[in-house]
């Protein structure tokens, strides 16, 4: 006599039944994912849409490295992913990196992200931003003169932008030494003190 109950075969069934359900739903997110990445490529480069669009997609899938492809929101797009800061600075640097050189975009993209994570060295590349950035992440003055004093060294001697840079940290830390490298300032930035 027989018992009553499932056969082998039907526990099988079920079972391989189960797991091709699972099987499929994986395969249907990943697919998804992969459309979602498809439809941003098909958007215009540079159209504010593609951006937007893979500024979401890194922020879903916290993806830092997808920021680079969300022009001309690459800063914006590094900002929100990495808002437990827990990606590394070199990540960081490779979004800004991406974008051309000396271009307003790439010099904001990198003082965002100073400012974000309060990393003075951020704004050794922010350009004519620089003292700006330099300013907003030393908000307490907790970073040393020689970090500050990096940042406006990076532009070369004689230039409107290191002169600028050095007369407005020395207004901001009181710091009268920086009115010597103010070059073409440094009448005026004696003045102020």
């Amino acid at each position: 006599m027989r018992k009553k109950g499932f056969s082998g075969t039907i526990w099988v069934v079920l079972v391989v039944g189960a797991l091709a359900l699972v099987a499929g739903s994986a395969m249907y997110f990943v697919f998804q994912d992969n459309v979602q990445d498809n439809e941003c490529d098909e958007m215009a480069e540079g159209s504010f849409g593609r951006g937007i669009c893979y500024m979401e997609l890194a922020e879903e899938g916290k993806d830092i490295e997808l920021c680079q492809k969300a022009s001309p929101y690459e800063a914006s797009c590094a900002v929100a992913v990495d808002a437990d800061k827990d990606n590394s600075m070199e990540s960081l640097d490779a979004v800004c990196d991406v974008l051309v050189d000396r271009s307003s975009n790439k010099e904001m993209c990198y003082m965002e992200l100073a400012e974000h994570r309060e990393y003075i060295e951020f704004c050794e590349k922010a350009g004519s931003y620089a003292s700006s950035c330099a300013i907003n992440v030393d908000s307490d003055k907790d970073n040393s003169i020689e970090s500050l004093d990096a940042v406006c060294d990076v532009f070369e001697v004689e230039s409107f932008n290191r002169g600028m840079c050095y007369l407005e940290l020395a207004e901001h830390r009181g710091h009268v030494e920086f009115c010597e490298k103010a070059e073409s300032y440094m009448d005026s930035c004696y003045d102020k003190f």
